[in-house]
């Protein structure tokens, strides 16, 4: 059985899919597309969400790469072909990128590789 949502409802439940977490604009059009609405409501919706600051594509974009770097050890290849992706723009990629600083990109890289050598070096054994 399809369930049919009238657009107040939602723009309510896609605030508060925006509000649990930052979401990127391609994101919150797949979930409006998932809930089954045309692209003219998802544009109504879009203009709503943007101004009312629900969705910030460069909020979004710094939170993503300093979390993926500082959590999931990721590098700056990675988080730009996830950010490109998510059909983020190459200027809020680059901007996210220079907010990695190089010591600490250095040091996640010499902690990374001397993990690494440690596991092969018991191997070795």
């Amino acid at each position: 059985m399809n369930t049919i949502f009238s657009i107040k409802e939602v723009t309510n439940k896609i605030e508060h899919f925006c509000t649990y977490q930052k979401r990127c604009h391609e994101e919150v059009v797949q979930k409006l597309r998932a809930l089954k609405m045309d692209p003219e409501e998802i544009d109504r919706i879009m203009v709503h969400l943007i101004p009312d600051n629900f969705l910030n594509e460069e909020r979004f974009t710094c939170s993503f790469g300093r979390g993926k770097h500082r959590k999931k050890h990721w590098g700056k290849i990675r988080i730009a072909n996830e950010l490109k992706s998510k059909r983020i723009t190459q200027t809020l990629i680059t901007i996210v990128l220079k907010e990695i600083y190089p010591d600490e990109y250095d040091a996640t890289f010499n902690a990374l590789a001397e993990r690494h050598w440690e596991s092969i070096r018991k191997e070795i054994r």
